[in-house]
């Protein structure tokens, strides 16, 4: 039996810990002692509580996370959440450093925590990596820019990342003899598993990349029937405190499409305000990938729902609400597989966009075929030789 301590650090909404919950339960099944140290104890308990899991606060050192407009790369990401700062740092450290003492793990799996991952590399302490594109940068020297993003040269991209190094290095150093030339080097391919597909992937050119498909915890609640009007089916998965939640749902009632609306925690009381006749607005999680193989046009904010869609070829129209969202609905409007709206601040959604947008895209032939070409070739991915699920992986490095 081994021991291992999940680790989730940045980073919000429930796609994180649901891919957690799902790998914990593969490793509990296999024998293994668990322990999730999750940024959200709250989602962790919700999910894991009654699993045999051992839950811990992640520690934290919480600044806001990175509004919609420019991210340059990870190092960007990281320096942004104080990793530049050696003080800092240095305190996220010791508390990881602490906790890991306390779990003695054989394996940290890191779900968007590089301070999880730098206290591992101080302790000697074997890891493994999951995320999608955007938290976890490719294996080169240094840090390329995110899709999309200004192009700049390898030296001053190497100048802008020195701070954040040296900042990490002088963390090692309070605990150990090793350090980094790059935050690459906490991100080694083989230890890496991408949670997403080269279409989706923050970064067109990765080496050594190797993705698998999403991985969740089993949602077992019923999905919501569709609305009986409306020949289109749009399915909707939103965070309820997108800021254009209005004019979204005005925008699905005009289209006249039947809607069903997943926006977790939504209050009751607005959730019957927007729902009607071709709307049915629910507040609890739902099986996704269901819900998404009888729809026609997916909306979303996010990535972990556009990956979905994409296996399922179905058209996504994405809503961002921070950069690393704006840049999946990117990738997809690049490759003719979808739309994004409202992609930076200064752009507003309005209902008659988003009504038009669906129309558009149900009657669009062109974006059908890219997509299915898209979904064929992710596919192929899934069923290459030797394929196996992320929990599959995770069990293999334990054997």
């Amino acid at each position: 039996m081994a021991r291992v301590l999940i680790a989730w650090e940045l980073g919000g909404g429930h796609g994180h810990i649901r891919l957690i919950a799902r790998v914990a339960e593969a490793l509990v099944t296999a024998g293994h002692r668990v322990y999730v140290a999750s940024a959200s104890l709250e989602h962790a308990q919700a999910l894991l509580g009654s699993t045999g899991v051992t839950l811990l606060q992640a520690p934290l050192s919480r600044r806001p996370e990175a509004p919609l407009g420019p991210i340059l790369n990870f190092p960007a990401i990281l320096s942004s959440c104080g990793f530049a700062e050696p003080l800092r740092l240095l305190a996220r450290t010791h508390a990881w450093h602490a906790l890991l003492e306390l779990v003695k793990p054989d394996l940290v799996v890191s779900d968007y925590a590089p301070g999880a991952l730098i206290a591992a590399k101080a302790l000697g302490v074997d890891t493994f990596s999951i995320g999608n594109g955007f938290t976890i940068p490719p294996a080169v020297r240094p840090s390329p820019v995110y899709f999309g993003q200004r192009q700049f040269a390898a030296e001053v991209l190497a100048q802008a990342e020195a701070p954040l190094i040296s900042s990490i290095n002088a963390a090692l150093a309070a605990f150990s003899k090793v350090t980094v030339n790059s935050v690459s080097d906490l991100y080694p391919a083989r230890d890496c598993a991408l949670l997403t597909w080269p279409q989706l992937d923050h970064h067109v050119q990765r080496p050594g990349a190797r993705y698998f498909a999403q991985e969740y915890a089993e949602v077992r609640s019923a999905s919501p029937p569709w609305p009986a009007s409306g020949n289109v089916k749009v399915f909707v998965y939103c965070h309820p405190h997108y800021r254009h939640l209005a004019p979204l749902m005005a925008g699905l009632k005009h289209s006249g499409a039947s809607c069903i609306v997943v926006a977790p925690e939504i209050p009751e009381a607005i959730a019957a305000t927007f729902s009607g006749p071709t709307i049915k607005v629910v507040s609890q999680l739902v099986n996704i990938q269901s819900m998404i193989s009888t729809a026609d046009i997916v909306v979303t904010n996010g990535h972990n729902t556009c990956a979905i869609a994409l296996e399922q070829a179905t058209p996504t129209i994405v809503l961002p609400m921070h950069t690393e969202q704006a840049i999946v609905g990117q990738r997809l409007a690049s490759q003719n597989l979808g739309s994004v709206l409202a992609a930076t601040p200064s752009q507003a959604l309005t209902s008659g966009a988003i009504a038009t947008e669906i129309e558009e895209l149900a009657a669009n032939d062109s974006v059908r075929h890219s997509i299915d070409a898209a979904s064929a070739h992710i596919n192929a991915i899934k069923s290459g030789s030797a394929r196996t699920t992320v929990s599959d992986e995770i069990l293999n490095r334990l054997t």
